[in-house]
C-alpha cells in the first residue's frame, strides 16, 4: 500500500503541532502496516520537516504554494495572480507526482493548505482531509474564497474528514451538514513525558530557572508554553498576574516560545510595568525541550482564543502540572475541572480565582498535580489514531477512483501560466531590448528640453557654478553573467566621461573569469584612461572594492562604485558629481534606478508593476524628474551605483570585509561615516537602469542566507537603522517621489480607498448614505462597468455589524491601511486627526463628502474633540474636490471659516441627497418594536416627529407642544420615558429601513422641528411616502423642500406655540409631486460616483500635493512626538501613583501597629485607669 501525505507548510526552522501530528500518524500507520510506502509533499526540500521526513526513510517531494488560508488577503491583479500562478503549477505538479506513483490514498495534512485535495480531485484518488484547526478562530487567518465556501470544498475534495477534537469536529459539521467527522486525538506519549530524562542542556536551563526564583520560597510560578503572540494570549496571563498582586498573592509567570510578534512582546512588557510586575515576568523565547520548565511550573496556564486542541494541555498534563483553562476551542475537552485544572472564562478575574484558590491551598495543587498524569493519560486514550487509521485502510481498499473535478479544472489552473506567457510576449513587442527603451528614454529628455547636459542641470537647479566637477574612478567589480557586464561597460565607455574620468573593470574571478576577461579587453582596446584588473583569487565583493580603492587605483579620484549589471545613461555620472560636491557634508551619493530599493522610482509600483518594468520606470522619471528636488538626505545610498569622497575612503576606509561576499556592506558603510556627521544622498536627477543581482543569481553562494546574515549584522551594530528607514519614508520622502505611480490621471488599474473611518454602528443618515454608495458599486461591478478597484477601510466593529463584506469588495481595518491609492473617498466625513492624516499619507487625490459643521458649532460636542475643527478646516484646504449636500450647508461653513481661500471654495460643489430607494437591514429586524409601538404604527393617521437625542433637535419642546393635544403621535429617536398616554416613542438607530418605511408609510404628518440640519433626510422620505411635512423654518430647509418640488405639501412654523396648529393646517394638504419624481440617494451616489471618476481622470495638481503632504508631515511629526511624551508622562505618572500608593500603604501600617500598641495599654489601664490618664493629659486636670 502506497500513501501521499501533503504537509501545508515548509517548517524549515521547526516543527509546530500539526507536523508533529503528520509525522506520529506515519510513524503509527507504518507499525501497524509493514511494507507500507509512504511518500510526503511539503513546500521545501530543506529544512526541520524535512530532515525529519528523510530520517525516517520516507520519500520527499518538495513542490513551492503556500496556503489558502492567510493573514491578509491578496489585493486582486498581480499579487492575486502571482499566488494563483505559483499555487497552480502546485496542484499540477501534485498531479502528475499522484499520476506517475499511483498512491491508494492522499491525505491533506491541516485545513490551511487545499492543493494536494485538489490535485487528488483532478485523478480521482481517494482523498482523508485532517482539519487540525479552525484557521479563523485560532489563528486569525482569512480564506482567500471565504471561510464557508472553503469548508464545502473541504467536504467536497474528501471521502474522509478528520478532526483533531470535539470542537473542530463541530465547526466542520456546522458546514457539512449530514456529514459525519471522526475525531483523533493528537498522538501524545503521556507516559514518555512522565518518565524520560531530559537533556543535558536542557537540565542547565531548569537549574537557571530554578535559580532564578531562589528567595521566592511560597511563590506561585505559572507557565504558558507557546508562540508569545495575540493567538495565545498572554496578556491575560500577565494582567491575571497583577490582579494576583492586587489581592496580595506571591506570584511568577514564565513565558516559553517563538518571540514572533515583536510589537505584542514589547506591548507585554509594557503591561506587565503598568501592572507592577515587571520584576515577576520571565520571557524565556524559544526552547526545543520545554519540559524542564513545565515540571518545574506550579501551575500551566492555556488561554489562547480558540485552541483547535492544545497538545501543550497534554504535555503539561502529563508532566503533573495543573492547567487552568479557558473555555474555548478544544482546551475545556483535555482538562477534567476540578480534579487536575481548572476551566473558567477568559475574565482576568475568573483566571485569578482559579489561581489563586492554588496559592491559598497547598493541598488542592498536590491533589491535582498527583491527578493530573492519569487524566493525561485517559484524555490521550479518549480517540485512538488506530481507529482512524483502520478507517483509512479501509477506505484506500474500497473507495471508488472517480474524479471529483471536471477535466476543465486542469485546464483553468494552467491559464495563469498562459497570462505570463502573454505577458512576457506583449513586453517583448511592446520593449523589444533593453537598447531600444534607453534610446525611447533620451528622446523623451530631448523632446521635453532635458537633454540630461551637466549645463541644464546645473540651471536648473539654481546652481552658479558651471565649472567641471571633480574627476572619478568608475570601478566595476566583475563576477559574471556577460550579457549584462557587456551592457555595463558599453554604457560607461558612451556615457562615463572618459577621459576626463576614469574605468577600472576588475575581474573577481568568477566561473567564466576567461572568457570575461577576453570579452572586457576588446571592449576596452585603445580607449583612453580604461584599465583592467584581475583578483589573484575569488575575494568576493566588498575585498575587490576595497583593493580596486587602495591598490589598484592611484588618481586620486573619488570614486564611483557600479555594479556590473547596471547601465549609465548620459549625464548621470556628472550629475552624482555635482550632487556630492554640493555640501561639505556629502559622503556618499547614489542615482535613481528601476531596481534600487528606497533610491527606486517609483519607489511604490502600481499592481502589475515592478523593478524589472524598466520601461515604465523609465517614462516616469522623464515625466516627473523636474518635478523632484535636485538631491534628497536619505539614511543611506545603495550599492548599485555608489560614488564616495576620496577624502572619506582615507579617512575610513571602504567596506568592512565581513561582510563578504556581498550584501550590506555599503549600508555599514553609509551608517559608519554618518557617525561622524557625513551624509548620504539621492540624486533626483540622475537615473542609472539596474538589472539586479545577475551576478549573484549565477554564484554559489546562498543570496537569501546572505542577507539574512548580513541584515542581522547591521542591526547589531546601528540598531536606529529600521526607525530611521521608517522615519525617512514616514517624515523625508518627497510628496512626488511618494505618488510618482498615483498621479497620472491616464494610467491603468487605478484604486480606491473607500474611507468609513468613524463609521457609527447604527442606521441612520450617515450610515444609510455609505451603505447606498457601496450598493451601487456593487451593482456595477456585477456588470463590468468599474474601471477601478475599490478597497473599504472600517473599524472591525462597523465591518461585523454592516456586513461590508457582502458589497464584494476588498475590505481592511483602519489600523491596516498600508497602500498607495488614486483617490480616497471618505464617504463619512473627515473629523478624526488620525483620519486626515491617513487620508495624506496614502491618497494622491482627495474626495471628501461635507455635510454639516454642527460638530464644530457646538461647543459641548467640542469639549473631549478639540481637533475636529482644525480637521475640517484642513479638508477644506486640501481636498480636490469637497461635496456639500447642500448650498446652506456650504454658506454656513463659509460663515465659520471666512479663512477659506477662493481657491479651495472653487473646488466645492453641492449635490443634493435624496430619500432611499434600496432597503437596509437591521440585525434585529423585526424585534426592536415592543407589542404597544407595533399596535400604534399599525394604527396609522398619527403624527410622525422624527429627530435625536440633541438638542437642537428640538424634540423636547415638539413633546411638549403636542402631548395633550390628542392626536397619536409617534416620536421616532431620541430617548423619552413612555408615559402611556397618546406619544409613543421608539428609539432610533435601531431599525431597518423597511421598518422605518412603514413607520412613514403610517403617518398622516411628518414633523421634522430641527433647527439644524446639513440637509434633512427625513424630508426626503416624507415625499418618497406622499406626506405632507411640517418643518422648523431654516435656510436648508427652504433649500430642500424647493429641491424636491414639496412646496405645495409643507408647512413651516418658528416658534413652538405655533406647532399644533401648523400640524392641523398640514393635515389638510395634498403632496402633489410622486414617489419617482422624488430625488432619491440612488441621485446623489451616482454624481457622486461621476466626481469620482472626474477626478481619476485628472491629473494631480502636484503644487497643491506638495504644500498638502508638507503640512501635514510636519503636523504628524508633531503628533508623533505629544504621543512620545504623553507616553513618557504616563510612566511617570505611574510611579508617582505606586510611590503614593506605597506611602498610604506604609502610613496605614503605621496607624494599626500605633492602634494595637494603644489597645494593649488601655487592656493593661483598666476603665479606672484610662479616666485617670485622661484627666492628667487635660488642661489642668478637669474632667470632661
Amino acid at each position: 500500500m502506497r500513501v501521499l501525505l501533503v504537509n501545508h507548510s515548509s517548517a524549515e526552522n521547526e516543527l509546530g503541532g500539526a507536523e508533529r501530528s503528520l509525522l506520529a500518524l506515519g510513524e503509527e500507520w507504518a507499525r501497524r502496516e509493514p511494507g507500507l510506502e509512504i511518500e510526503v509533499v511539503t513546500a521545501s526540500a530543506e529544512g526541520e520537516f524535512a530532515r525529519a521526513v528523510r530520517s525516517r526513510g520516507w520519500q520527499l517531494f518538495a513542490v513551492e504554494f503556500w496556503p489558502w488560508a492567510i493573514p491578509h488577503l491578496y489585493r486582486p491583479g498581480e499579487n492575486r495572480f502571482d499566488n494563483a500562478r505559483r499555487d497552480g503549477r502546485a496542484v499540477l505538479a501534485i498531479e502528475k507526482r499522484i499520476r506517475d506513483t499511483s498512491p491508494d490514498l492522499v491525505v491533506t495534512n491541516s485545513v490551511v493548505n487545499p492543493w494536494g485535495a485538489v490535485a487528488a480531485g483532478l485523478t480521482g484518488t481517494p482523498h482523508v482531509w485532517f482539519a487540525r484547526e479552525f484557521g479563523d478562530l485560532d489563528h486569525g487567518l482569512q480564506f482567500v474564497i471565504g471561510v464557508e465556501q472553503s469548508w464545502h470544498d473541504v467536504g467536497l475534495l474528501s471521502d474522509l474528514v478528520v478532526a483533531n477534537s470535539e470542537a473542530v469536529r463541530a465547526h466542520a459539521e456546522s458546514f457539512l451538514p449530514g456529514r459525519e467527522v471522526l475525531v483523533t486525538y493528537p498522538p501524545v506519549d503521556v507516559e514518555t513525558l512522565r518518565t524520560a530524562p531530559v537533556s543535558a542542556e536542557a537540565g542547565s536551563v531548569a537549574a537557571q530557572a530554578t535559580d532564578a526564583r531562589d528567595g521566592h520560597e511560597g511563590t506561585l510560578d505559572l507557565l504558558m508554553v507557546g508562540t508569545v503572540g495575540p493567538a495565545k494570549r498572554q496578556h491575560l496571563a500577565v494582567e491575571a498576574l497583577g490582579e494576583l498582586r492586587a489581592r496580595g498573592v506571591d506570584a511568577r509567570l514564565t513565558l516559553v516560545g517563538p518571540l514572533d510578534h515583536p510589537e505584542y512582546h514589547s506591548a507585554l512588557l509594557d503591561t506587565a510595568a503598568r501592572l507592577g510586575v515587571a520584576d515577576r515576568v520571565r520571557v524565556e523565547g524559544y526552547r526545543e525541550d520545554p519540559r524542564p520548565y513545565i515540571r518545574d511550573a506550579d501551575v500551566a496556564l492555556m488561554l489562547s482564543r480558540s485552541e483547535a486542541f492544545g497538545r501543550v494541555t497534554l504535555e503539561y498534563l502529563a508532566q503533573g502540572t495543573p492547567v487552568v483553562g479557558i473555555d474555548a476551542g478544544g482546551t475545556s475537552e483535555l482538562i477534567a475541572d476540578g480534579s487536575s485544572g481548572f476551566v473558567t472564562s477568559a475574565e482576568v478575574s475568573d483566571i485569578a480565582d482559579a489561581l489563586a484558590r492554588y496559592a491559598a491551598d497547598p493541598a488542592l495543587l498536590r491533589a491535582h498535580a498527583a491527578a493530573a498524569p492519569g487524566d493525561a493519560a485517559a484524555v490521550a486514550g479518549r480517540y485512538p489514531l488506530s481507529d482512524v487509521i483502520a478507517a483509512m485502510t479501509e477506505l484506500a481498499r474500497t473507495a471508488p477512483r472517480v474524479p471529483k473535478l471536471p477535466h476543465l479544472t486542469e485546464f483553468w489552473i494552467g491559464l495563469a501560466d498562459d497570462v505570463e506567457l502573454m505577458r512576457d510576449e506583449w513586453q517583448t513587442v511592446r520593449n523589444p531590448t533593453l537598447d531600444d527603451t534607453v534610446r525611447q528614454f533620451e528622446e523623451a529628455r530631448v523632446r521635453s528640453g532635458r537633454a540630461g547636459t551637466a549645463a541644464s542641470a546645473a540651471l536648473a537647479a539654481g546652481a552658479e557654478d558651471l565649472s567641471p566637477p571633480p574627476p572619478v574612478t568608475i570601478v566595476v567589480p566583475v563576477y559574471g553573467d556577460l550579457p549584462s557586464l557587456e551592457r555595463c561597460v558599453q554604457s560607461v565607455l558612451e556615457h562615463g566621461g572618459l577621459p576626463r574620468n576614469r574605468l577600472l573593470l576588475v575581474n573577481d574571478v568568477g566561473p567564466d573569469a576567461d572568457a570575461i576577461e577576453t570579452r572586457l579587453l576588446e571592449l576596452i582596446d585603445g580607449v583612453e584612461n580604461a584599465f583592467y584588473a584581475r583578483n589573484p583569487k575569488n575575494l568576493g565583493f566588498g575585498s575587490t572594492c576595497n583593493r580596486a580603492a587602495f591598490e589598484l587605483d592611484d588618481s586620486g579620484n573619488d570614486v564611483l562604485l557600479l555594479n556590473s549589471d547596471a547601465v549609465l545613461l548620459s549625464g548621470a555620472v556628472e550629475e552624482l558629481a555635482r550632487v556630492l560636491h554640493a555640501g561639505e557634508k556629502h559622503g556618499v551619493v547614489c542615482p535613481r534606478s528601476n531596481h534600487a530599493t528606497i533610491a527606486s522610482f517609483p519607489f511604490v509600483s502600481r499592481p502589475r508593476r515592478g523593478p524589472d518594468d524598466i520601461e515604465h520606470s523609465l517614462r516616469k522619471f522623464a515625466s516627473l524628474r523636474d518635478e523632484l528636488p535636485r538631491y534628497t538626505v536619505a539614511p543611506v545610498a545603495i550599492g548599485f551605483c555608489f560614488l564616495v569622497r576620496r577624502s572619506l575612503l582615507d579617512q575610513f576606509g571602504l567596506f568592512d570585509e565581513v561582510f563578504n561576499p556581498g550584501y550590506g556592506e555599503e549600508v555599514d558603510f553609509c551608517l559608519r561615516i554618518n557617525t561622524h556627521g557625513y551624509s548620504s544622498l539621492f540624486a533626483n536627477h540622475a537615473y542609472v537602469i539596474h538589472e539586479g543581482s545577475r551576478s549573484f543569481s549565477e554564484s554559489e553562494f546562498d543570496s537569501d542566507g546572505l542577507r539574512t546574515r548580513n541584515e542581522e549584522l547591521i542591526f547589531e551594530r546601528y540598531p536606529h537603522f529600521r526607525s530611521s528607514i521608517d522615519q525617512y519614508l514616514e517624515h523625508d520622502i518627497d510628496p512626488i517621489d511618494w505618488f510618482a505611480d498615483f498621479i497620472d490621471g491616464n494610467d491603468p488599474d487605478k484604486r480606491v480607498l473607500i474611507d468609513l473611518y468613524d463609521l457609527t454602528l447604527r442606521y441612520d443618515g450617515t450610515s444609510r448614505n455609505a451603505l447606498s454608495f457601496l450598493t451601487l458599486l456593487s451593482e456595477k461591478q456585477a456588470r463590468g462597468e468599474l474601471d477601478a478597484e475599490f478597497v473599504i477601510a472600517s473599524s472591525i466593529e462597523a465591518q461585523k455589524f454592516f456586513g461590508l463584506d457582502r458589497f464584494g469588495f476588498r475590505s481592511i481595518w483602519n489600523h491596516d491601511v498600508n497602500e498607495l491609492f488614486d483617490l480616497g473617498i471618505a464617504l463619512v466625513p473627515l473629523g478624526h486627526e488620525k483620519q486626515i492624516l491617513r487620508f495624506n499619507r496614502f491618497c494622491a487625490r482627495w474626495v471628501v463628502t461635507h455635510l454639516d459643521i454642527i460638530g464644530t458649532r457646538l461647543l459641548s460636542l467640542r469639549e473631549n474633540d478639540a481637533a475636529r475643527k482644525q480637521v475640517l478646516r484642513d479638508s477644506l484646504a486640501y481636498a480636490d474636490r469637497t461635496v456639500a449636500i447642500s448650498q446652506a450647508t456650504v454658506d454656513d461653513t463659509l460663515a465659520y471659516f471666512p479663512e477659506v481661500t477662493a481657491e479651495a471654495r472653487s473646488r466645492i460643489t453641492v449635490v443634493h441627497q435624496g430619500a432611499a430607494r434600496v432597503e437596509l437591514e437591521a440585525k434585529n429586524d423585526g424585534d426592536a418594536l415592543s407589542e404597544r409601538q407595533r399596535a400604534a404604527v399599525a394604527a396609522a393617521g398619527y403624527v410622525l416627529v422624527v429627530g435625536n437625542s440633541y438638542p437642537h433637535k428640538q424634540l423636547a419642546e415638539t413633546v411638549d407642544a403636542l402631548r395633550g393635544g390628542g392626536r397619536p403621535v409617534v416620536v421616532f429617536g431620541g430617548e423619552f420615558d413612555d408615559r402611556g398616554d397618546e406619544i409613543v416613542p421608539i428609539r432610533g438607530g435601531l431599525l431597518s429601513d423597511r421598518q422605518v418605511s412603514r413607520l412613514y408609510a403610517g403617518a398622516s404628518v411628518v414633523v421634522f422641528p430641527s433647527a439644524y440640519e446639513g440637509f434633512g433626510l427625513p424630508i426626503a422620505e416624507a415625499a418618497k411616502h406622499g406626506k405632507p411635512v411640517v418643518l422648523f423654518d431654516t435656510e436648508v430647509a427652504h433649500e430642500v423642500v424647493d429641491g424636491l418640488g414639496l412646496g405645495d405639501g409643507t408647512v413651516f412654523f418658528s416658534r413652538f406655540a405655533e406647532l399644533p396648529a401648523a400640524v392641523t393646517a398640514a393635515e389638510g394638504l395634498t403632496v402633489t409631486v410622486t414617489p419617482d419624481e422624488v430625488r432619491s440617494l440612488d441621485d446623489y451616489n451616482a454624481r457622486l460616483l461621476e466626481i469620482v471618476d472626474e477626478e481619476l481622470a485628472l491629473p494631480v495638481d502636484l503644487a497643491r500635493l506638495r504644500r498638502r503632504f508638507l503640512y501635514f508631515r510636519s503636523v504628524a511629526a508633531y503628533t508623533a512626538r505629544i504621543a512620545e511624551r504623553f507616553a513618557e508622562a504616563s510612566y511617570d505618572n505611574e510611579l508617582i501613583r505606586a510611590r503614593r500608593a506605597y506611602k498610604v500603604v506604609e502610613a496605614v501600617d503605621t496607624g494599626a501597629a500605633r492602634a494595637r500598641q494603644v489597645r494593649g495599654q488601655v487592656q493593661e489601664l483598666g476603665p479606672k485607669g484610662v479616666l485617670r490618664a485622661i484627666k492628667r493629659r487635660l488642661p489642668g486636670g478637669k474632667e470632661r
